[in-house]
């Protein structure tokens, strides 16, 4: 993986990783005293700040310029949950205003939101996360937590024969890496095969975001991107739109829907919103609206609402990585998400200081410098 750093170029391969990997596996390991709710034993979040060669990104970019690149999957709307980025507040504290919130981070940011703050200090309400992350949530913070997912509502969806199909991405590895959109697109290609849907259109608006933030030089991703694509779909006629398009369709009624920006910057798509409200099923199995106990359908539009759930379910993942790393797929994906270039891309220590500069309780810091300094 090469990143420009100046006039510079570096090379961190993934030997460098695994190196990393290994001292900080030997530095973390669980200290004395620990509970299940102690964050994160590999403490891929130092090895971020460790990695100055990653460090290429301006340091007059702020939280308002990751606002902006995460447009339009991060773009605002109404939601009766009234819906927050969690990383971009200063703590907890500021959520007392409200009592419940959806939280659109995605995995990533929602990581460095809790190894910010540990503990959800006064607030007494409820914040709702992305059904995914639940492995994630620290056990101070877990009565303070619930769930919630995008679901489609078949009782008021149009009978239809659905023969379109539209695409929307954010074309930059800080949101998905080609391995996964070609996961992620065979994934469609059997779920159409399913539907016996063998030719057609599909309708794709895609945002290029290769500037900024280290992308300035990966022209070879959006080749990548598109070569994907049409190989993955060589019978259907593939239609570029634009934004003004995508925002013309008055109805989607006899479209399917899919979105390949990944859930680790934002886990609750502008893209998807804006869809489902018109019409579009998701191509992604739909399960029954609150089939389980203790969720509720909240109704966004005619078409489509969230499901959520007042609790977290199962055990923390990340408490003891030499015990949980070999057999939990909760931990493997913590540790791609830790690699992925959404994070040792993006300036998140500088950013985590200027949003929350909440100081450690004194009788944390002695553990914090244990657990995470190379003494």
């Amino acid at each position: 993986m090469r990143i420009a750093w100046g006039t510079r170029r570096c090379t961190l391969t993934v030997q460098n990783v695994e190196h990393y990997m290994r001292k900080f596996m030997a530095i973390t390991s669980r200290s004395k005293g620990a509970g299940s709710g102690d964050f994160v034993p590999v403490d891929w979040f130092q090895l971020n700040t460790q990695a100055n060669v990653l460090k290429h990104t301006s340091p007059n970019q702020t939280s308002g310029d990751f606002l902006n690149y995460l447009w339009p999957a991060g773009a605002a709307y109404y939601s009766p949950l009234n819906s927050v980025m969690l990383s971009l507040i200063d703590s907890p504290d500021q959520l007392a205003w409200h009592d419940v919130w959806m939280a659109r981070d995605g995995l990533v940011p929602l990581l460095w939101f809790f190894k910010k703050n540990p503990n959800p200090g006064r607030f007494s309400g409820k914040i709702l996360i992305h059904e995914s992350f639940a492995p994630f949530v620290p056990a101070p913070w877990r009565p303070r937590m619930g769930t919630f997912s995008i679901q489609f509502n078949d009782e008021t969806a149009v009978k239809v024969t659905r023969k379109n199909i539209m695409l929307t991405g954010m074309v930059t590895d800080t949101f998905s890496t080609i391995k996964e959109l070609k996961a992620e697109l065979e994934v469609i290609s059997r779920r159409l095969t399913d539907l016996k849907i063998t030719t057609g259109s599909i309708y794709c608006l895609f945002i290029n975001k290769n500037f900024g933030f280290g992308n300035d030089h990966k022209y070879d991703y959006l080749c990548d991107y598109m070569f994907s694509l049409s190989k993955q779909f060589k019978n259907f006629d593939l239609i570029p739109i634009n934004w003004s398009q995508f925002e013309g369709f008055q109805n989607l009624n006899d479209f399917y829907f899919a979105d390949l920006s990944g859930t680790k910057l934002c886990a609750d798509s502008y893209f998807a919103h804006s869809v489902l409200k018109r019409g579009a099923r998701p191509l992604a199995e739909n399960r029954a609206k609150g089939d389980k106990k203790g969720e509720k359908f909240v109704r966004l539009s005619q078409y489509h609402g969230v499901v959520v759930k007042g609790g977290i379910d199962g055990e923390y993942a990340l408490y003891d990585a030499q015990e949980v790393k070999s057999r939990s797929q909760s931990f493997k994906l913590f540790e791609e998400a830790m690699r992925s270039e959404a994070n040792v891309v993006l300036p998140w220590p500088s950013w985590i200081k200027e949003w929350a500069p909440v100081a450690a309780p004194e009788k944390d810091l002695s553990r914090m410098k244990a657990a995470f300094l190379d003494n």
